[in-house]
């Protein structure tokens, strides 16, 4: 009898065992269901990147993805179709910002392991870099545990990525919260008065440009539009600096709005930056930018939010450092 006591124990234990494991492959009823992510990557139709966005699918076949997916998946076995379709979306962003810009830091672990995992397949990325870009787009190794962004990279991160693409919340829940930091007064100094030509190469990836010359649009299109956000604030700012609104920066008004705001803010508040920037945002804007408490909450628990402040990741090298 005490065996038979023992093996209904065991059993019963077994029975437990297996109802856990099956529980916890199912989908949290926590987990949010993830909206399908804006067409054509968030570049609106005109901008000058469209183009290049345009190139950069054509470049990747599906059965790439398929195969990418593949690996992600099983070192993620939790990872939806929804999280990985955006995932694969913000990766395609990522390379995006590397064909337009010298160095692009990596401020998200998930998008960096989708990456990562893309490397595998030494030939097809090969293939892919050079039919979108015309060179290997390097990835740079992970940054040291613990170590924080640097404050500036991360700010003209901030303003590349919302001048290039429409923002929704997911754009904060996967790279961090936007706009925390001021663009540092040397680069500013530098947009303003050094020629485009001297800023192209100084700043965008001029390699890619020799080989696809809608490139160079974009980066002209950039350097207007900081060129004449700056211009703007001086002017107001020579007004007395009173308060700005929406309104006051006409120039900036609609889509990259907040680019605007953030180059005055650089220049006028550079101290208490995040604050201003909060007070001149919509509730939604703060969502997107991912630094409401409201964006923080609807993005899970910290294991979902894998963006930002803790480390860079690694990034993408465009400059001398891409290949030929």
């Amino acid at each position: 009898m005490p065996y038979l006591g023992l093996t209904v124990f065991g059993i019963a234990i077994l029975i437990l065992a297996v109802v856990w494991i099956r529980n916890a492959r199912k989908p949290s009823s926590r987990m949010r269901v993830l909206p399908p992510p804006p067409n054509k990557l968030g570049v609106l139709p005109g901008h000058p990147a469209e183009k290049a966005m345009l190139r950069l699918e054509s470049a990747l076949d599906s059965d790439f993805e398929a195969r990418v997916k593949d690996r992600v998946l099983k070192q993620h076995p939790t990872m939806d179709d929804s999280e990985w379709i955006w995932t694969w979306f913000h990766l395609k962003r990522f390379f995006l910002m590397s064909a337009v810009m010298k160095q692009v830091p990596m401020y998200s672990a998930k998008v960096d392991l989708a990456w990562h995992e893309m490397l595998m397949f030494t030939r097809e990325y090969q293939t892919f870099c050079e039919r979108f870009c015309g060179s290997m787009i390097h990835h740079a190794p992970h940054a040291e545990e613990g170590r924080s962004p640097n404050p500036g990279e991360r700010a003209w991160f901030d303003w590349i990525y919302g001048e290039l693409f429409l923002q929704t919340p997911e754009c904060g829940r996967t790279w961090g919260a936007f706009y925390r930091n001021p663009l540092p007064q040397s680069l500013l100094e530098r947009l303003e008065k050094s020629s485009a030509e001297e800023l192209r190469q100084e700043l965008f990836h001029m390699n890619a440009a020799s080989r696809f010359p809608d490139l160079h649009t974009v980066f002209d299109q950039l350097i207007d539009k900081a060129k004449s956000q700056i211009a703007e604030a001086k002017s107001h700012l020579n007004k007395g600096n009173r308060p700005i609104t929406r309104d006051t920066l006409s120039h900036s008004a609609g889509f990259g709005w907040l680019g605007g705001a953030m180059i005055y803010l650089s220049m006028s508040s550079p101290d208490d930056f995040e604050q201003q920037m909060e007070g001149l945002s919509t509730e939604e804007e703060r969502k997107t930018s991912g630094s409401s408490s409201s964006a923080s909450s609807c993005a899970g628990d910290s294991n979902d939010n894998d963006g930002g402040g803790g480390s860079d990741g690694g990034g993408s090298s465009c400059g001398s450092g891409c290949s030929s």
